[in-house]
């Protein structure tokens, strides 16, 4: 895809051509959403509390929420004196 204007984009196919618009506003609303979803993830807090928090209704916030549940994250496996490391009972060797 190549940038089109400021904020749309177009695919580079001739037979494609479609194309898609993304605003700063669209990456500050998940960043946001995703601090929240971290908050309720990390603490000990309900998902109450935070959808109070944040000024919405729970059942809004777990629909904001969809496409955090889609984030795998990737552990660092740096020097690590120990040949084998387990996480979720998942064996990683280095």
């Amino acid at each position: 895809m190549k940038k089109n204007g400021t904020t749309r984009w177009r695919c580079n196919n001739k037979s494609c051509g479609a194309s898609t618009a993304r605003s700063s506003q669209t990456a500050s609303k998940n960043a946001a959403a995703f601090r929240l979803f971290y908050d309720w993830i990390t603490a000990a807090t309900s998902l109450v509390a935070i959808a109070a928090k944040a000024g919405v209704a729970r059942l809004t916030l777990r629909q904001c929420f969809w496409w955090c549940w889609l984030i795998h994250p990737q552990p660092y496996i740096g020097s690590f004196p120990y040949l084998r490391l387990s996480l979720d009972r998942r064996h990683l060797l280095q």
